[in-house]
């Protein structure tokens, strides 16, 4: 659908005018014109700059114009409908893809991101105080699940971390700082001889 608007006279159509500005950005001037700007010591500290603050990646661009394509095809009640039924006639195979997405390689570069970001760690760094342990919990020393590994423990008022422990004594230690935590020791003693 296309709208006019009436400008000095003459009226400019909309869709014509995106079609010239996409056309002239083929054209080697505004190429040229656009590659030249780049160069520009301003230019790259403005982009690293905006870079660094929303700490873009490559393909964003390319996975919000996929995501918007994937928002419009959903809105067609007919095409939400038939995705509905290929997922039910096929949900074995689809739960199947899901869980091998997931795989150690994921795993650990979601690990990774987590660590850097979270805890402002590498996993070099992990790997060096799993090593320092001897690769077990420093609470229960007992060593990760097969396919876990070791929780990052932290002070949750500073961030500063502490040490590597076992998921059920990271999760404790988390409740033991809980400031109900003592009401919760007084009732388990009161209830301990009642059985």
């Amino acid at each position: 659908m296309t709208t006019a608007k009436k400008t000095r006279g003459r009226t400019r159509d909309k869709d014509k005018a995106a079609k010239y500005q996409a056309k002239y950005r083929q054209t080697s001037k505004y190429k040229d014109a656009l590659n030249a700007r780049r160069q520009t010591p301003e230019y790259k500290a403005k982009a690293a700059k905006h870079q660094a603050k929303h700490r873009l990646t490559r393909g964003q661009a390319q996975r919000d114009k996929d995501n918007a394509r994937t928002r419009a095809w959903f809105a067609v009640p007919e095409n939400k409908r038939r995705d509905r039924e290929r997922r039910a006639e096929n949900k074995d195979r689809i739960n199947a893809q899901r869980r091998a997405r997931r795989t150690s390689v994921t795993n650990d570069t979601h690990r990774a991101y987590v660590l850097r970001n979270k805890y402002g760690l590498t996993p070099d760094d992990v790997a060096k105080m799993s090593a320092a342990q001897g690769g077990v919990c420093a609470i229960c020393s007992s060593p990760p699940k097969p396919g876990k590994a070791l929780s990052v423990d932290h002070d949750h008022s500073t961030g500063r971390v502490r040490e590597l422990l076992c998921n059920r004594c990271n999760l404790m230690v988390g409740h033991l700082e809980n400031p109900h935590a003592e009401a919760g020791r007084a009732y388990l003693a009161k209830h301990k001889n009642k059985s």
